[in-house]
Formats: C-alpha cells, sequence, structure tokens
C-alpha cells in the first residue's frame, strides 16, 4: 500500500509498517521521555510472538528500528524511511499545541517558576527545538513545506508573533 507523501508515493511502503511504528512510538513514555523511544522498541519487541500472527519478522524489525529511531533530540538520523516519517510526523502540531505542552510540562516539573521565567523557559525551549536552527531536524523535504511546520517556525522567528499566541494560551488554561 502506498504512503499519502509527496515523493515517496512511487517507493511503495507499507502502510501496515508505519501504523505498527505509530502504536509503539509513544508507548512507553509514561515511563519518562529520556528513554522512550528504547523502552518503546522493547516493548514493541516483547510482543514479537503475538505480532507474528499478524506482520513477518522483518516488519516487525522494521516498525522496531523507526520507533527506536523516532526521538526528536537523536544526534543520528532515522536508519529506514519509516523512521524517518514517523520521526518527522511526530513533530508536527499547531503552534499552540506545542506551546500549550511545554506550559503544562513546565509547570507541572518547575512549580516554582514565575509568570516571566516560565514565558522565557517555553519560548527558549521551542526555538531551541524548533527553530530553523533546532535540533528538531526534518528527514523528509516535504515536511519542511507543512503549513504546520512553516508556521512553527515563522511565529519562533517572530517573538511578538509568538507573544500574542502565548498569552491567548495562558488565558485559556
Amino acid at each position: 500500500m502506498l504512503i499519502e507523501y509527496p515523493s515517496i508515493k512511487r517507493l511503495n511502503l507499507s502502510r501496515d509498517i508505519v501504523e505498527l511504528s505509530v502504536v509503539y512510538h509513544d508507548s512507553m513514555v509514561w515511563r519518562g521521555r529520556e528513554k522512550h523511544h528504547t523502552l518503546g522498541a522493547d516493548y514493541l519487541e516483547s510482543h514479537r510472538m503475538f505480532l507474528r500472527n499478524y506482520y513477518s519478522d522483518e516488519e516487525i524489525d522494521i516498525a522496531k528500528q523507526a520507533v527506536k529511531d523516532h526521538r526528536a533530540s537523536s544526534k543520528e538520523p532515522p536508519k529506514s524511511i519509516y523512521g524517518k516519517i514517523l520521526a518527522d510526523a511526530d513533530k508536527i502540531s499547531e503552534v499552540e499545541e506545542h506551546i500549550e505542552r511545554s506550559i503544562m510540562y513546565n509547570r507541572d516539573h518547575y512549580p516554582s517558576l514565575g509568570e516571566e521565567e516560565l514565558y522565557l523557559e517555553v519560548y527558549s525551549h521551542l526555538k531551541k527545538k524548533y527553530g530553523y536552527n533546532g535540533y528538531a531536524k526534518y528527514h523528509l523535504a516535504e515536511t519542511k513545506k507543512i503549513p504546520q511546520v512553516k508556521r512553527m517556525r515563522e511565529v519562533l522567528e517572530n517573538e511578538k508573533r509568538f507573544q500574542a499566541i502565548y498569552k491567548k494560551i495562558k488565558k485559556k488554561i
């Protein structure tokens, strides 16, 4: 089956492998963000006997590697096109969602932050991660053209615009 991603339509990728990767990619995030990708790959592996009813060992191995490779802060690019698809897709959200999640994370983990410190932490983190030179790399050229990605980068380059969105979200939550 073909995946609907512009430049890879002709590669005849398996939708089943993509879907299996998606199911397991954040399955272990509850155990901690730092190792959730490797724990998720291990969790997928622990279901291999069951998954063999539906997938070949090769498909399971490809999905497992994609889960392991999807982490945004990884220094190495994903090893397969499936890992690249998963890693890129995992970073695509509306800028408002990224801001809200970052606010909530910082409130939970750093409750003593004042309002200005919270704002600075959210803005600097998102810019370091998703800005034009951020560490969260996009591996497929088409991903950089997706409206949410373009808008996120544009907003992060214009702090007044970011601030306006941030203030609206803060009022809401």
